[in-house]
């Protein structure tokens, strides 16, 4: 069986940690990346919480960093994982920020057209740019996970 090949689009809390863990160790799981957003904290520590993911796994998944903010809004962090996105772990390598999520994503896609899935974690924002930037590359995309849901909408 051919291995998936995703990009981990991620706001690492709680909920993204176990779905990163959880795909770093499937055997039918090729990650190709993983990218960061604001969301549950401000980007660099979902950044940080990343690659503390990643030395988790003891996995070798190279890491970018993106969206530090909404296309259209302020930035308004989650409370319910604390304020660093893994409140409770001792988090405190400090990455530095690239910003490059955007062009990886799209870098990676191009390359592999038809076969990569998205799995997105956090808020769209890097896959928003992606497809603003370059909306063919990314109908090139095999398919969007998202992991998505809100409270109070009708």
């Amino acid at each position: 069986m051919t291995a998936q090949k995703i990009i981990i689009d991620t706001d690492p809390g709680v909920d993204d940690m176990l779905a990163i863990l959880l795909m770093l160790a499937a055997p039918n799981i090729d990650a190709l990346a993983v990218t960061t957003v604001a969301g549950n904290a401000d980007i660099q520590n979902v950044t940080n919480n990343a690659r503390f993911i990643l030395q988790l796994a003891s996995d070798d998944t190279s890491l970018y960093s993106g969206a530090s903010r909404p296309l259209k809004r302020k930035l308004t962090v989650a409370n319910v994982h604390g304020a660093s996105g893994l409140d409770g772990v001792n988090v405190s390598e400090q990455v530095e920020l690239d910003g490059r999520a955007v062009d990886k994503i799209l870098e990676i896609v191009r390359s592999n057209p038809g076969e990569i899935s998205l799995l997105i974690l956090g808020p769209e924002t890097n896959i928003a740019q992606a497809i603003l930037r370059e909306p063919d590359t990314m109908k090139r995309a095999k398919q969007f996970v998202i992991m998505g849901g809100a409270f109070d909408v009708p």
